[in-house]
């Protein structure tokens, strides 16, 4: 089977399993029995996996399908449970496709140099994406994929491979030379033992926190534009100054001084302003599956690197278990106090809409305490994508009782 390529020539996943005209799920949704969708599942699995090598992973995927048509289940939930499974194929393959995809598909048939996947920059690239697509997991779990409304592009399993992408392509490469130190330390160590030290090297707090100011200044660069310089003023003089070759006074501070400097200075920034708009629009280019990031995201996409995924993950079990234990606004007030949770509440509210979503939800409870300036300054996120902003974001319908409140969000 032939599959459908990016331009890069590498497997579009994301066609080959969602397009409308001729996706697999696409498909199986329109499927009318029970064989057909045995049929499509069956066919992409044996036509996925038919190198030798593919053997064990083959076989676990026939014995899932055998479980998910042994049931005696109506069409409709057989269609779900099936497009679960294709879409956790999916999810592997765009994985594998993030992880793999500096390698060439035949390293002999390829003219491109074989990659060390043990050299400190290949392994300080990979920790990297690594960690940004744990960072995703992390805010994806839970959250339907088939939520009634697109979600935030935080939310989205879809914008986590396009960003980390081109993080891949565009941020990583300058990153790199910025973080001589941790390079040049994981040099140092064995070939064994240099994958597990690149590892805890990002886990480590003071490392974290250089990783995080160069992480900063080259996010900065990649996807702002910067001014030019200013040009300077044409020289002053005479016919007789300009014979005699009298140079002009270099003045002080920064910048170029003659206009041939300038436009050397001017051209390299127009060149940098380009690419890093290019880069902005892949990473905000418009999705079917979420809400795309504007201008005030730059900010929020930034600071993922900051945050751990272990962390995130603590705020939202607290966030939840005060939801779940009581619904006290209170709890949240001094949980919240000093942390900073409008990331974690945001995933929280999407995992659990019928709790925290609609006039009558937690999260409604919790912001009707703030001033719309302070809740946009304390919850940008929030604010945003569920109160102050009309988005379409789906909320469950109210209930029959206290449809009329009055006590609306200031």
């Amino acid at each position: 089977m032939q599959w459908p390529t990016k331009p890069d020539g590498t497997v579009d996943w994301e066609t080959v399993f969602e397009d409308e005209n001729f996706g697999i799920i696409p498909l199986v949704n329109i499927a009318r029995a029970t064989p057909a969708v045995r049929q499509i599942t069956t066919l992409l699995v044996e036509q996925l996996f038919i190198r030798t090598g593919d053997a064990e992973e083959r076989d676990r995927y026939r014995a899932a399908l055998k479980t998910i048509f042994a049931e005696y289940s109506s069409l409709e939930e057989t269609k779900t449970d099936a497009i679960k499974f294709l879409r956790s194929i999916k999810a592997d393959r765009q994985m594998q496709a993030a992880q793999e995809r500096q390698e060439p598909a035949d390293a002999e048939e390829s003219d491109a140099p074989k990659i060390d996947e043990n050299s400190p920059e290949f392994l300080f690239h990979t920790t990297l994406r690594n960690k940004l697509l744990l960072t995703f997991k992390v805010l994806c779990d839970g959250i339907e994929e088939d939520f009634e409304s697109p979600v935030p592009y935080i939310l989205s399993p879809h914008f986590a491979f396009r960003f980390v992408d081109v993080v891949d392509e565009r941020v990583t490469p300058p990153l790199i030379p910025r973080n001589k130190g941790i390079i040049n330390r994981a040099d140092m160590q064995s070939d064994a033992d240099r994958a597990a030290y690149m590892t805890t090297a990002f886990e480590d707090r003071a490392n974290r926190q250089r990783l995080y100011d160069t992480w900063k200044l080259t996010w900065t660069e990649s996807v702002n534009e910067r001014p030019l310089p200013k040009k300077p003023e044409k020289p002053k003089g005479g016919m007789f100054s300009k014979l005699m070759g009298k140079p002009k006074p270099r003045r002080s501070g920064k910048g170029p001084h003659t206009i041939e400097e300038w436009e050397v200075a001017a051209a390299e920034v127009e060149a940098a302003n380009k690419a890093a708009n290019e880069t902005w629009d892949a990473i905000s280019a418009p999705s079917k599956h979420y809400i795309p990031p504007s201008e005030a995201d730059k900010e929020i996409l930034m600071g993922l690197m900051g945050r751990t995924p272990a962390g995130i993950q603590k705020h939202i079990t607290a966030i939840t278990q005060i939801a779940t234990q009581g619904c006290s606004t209170s709890a949240f007030d001094t949980y919240q106090s000093g942390r900073p949770v409008d990331l974690a509440l945001l995933a929280t509210s999407f995992r659990h809409p019928e709790t925290f979503l609609g006039r009558e939800g937690f999260l409604y409870a919790i912001m009707r305490g703030y001033k719309k300036s302070l809740r946009q300054m304390t919850f940008p996120l929030i604010s945003r994508y569920l109160i102050d902003i009309d988005y379409d974001v789906w909320i469950p319908p109210p209930s029959d009782e206290d449809d009329e409140e009055e006590d609306a969000i200031s």
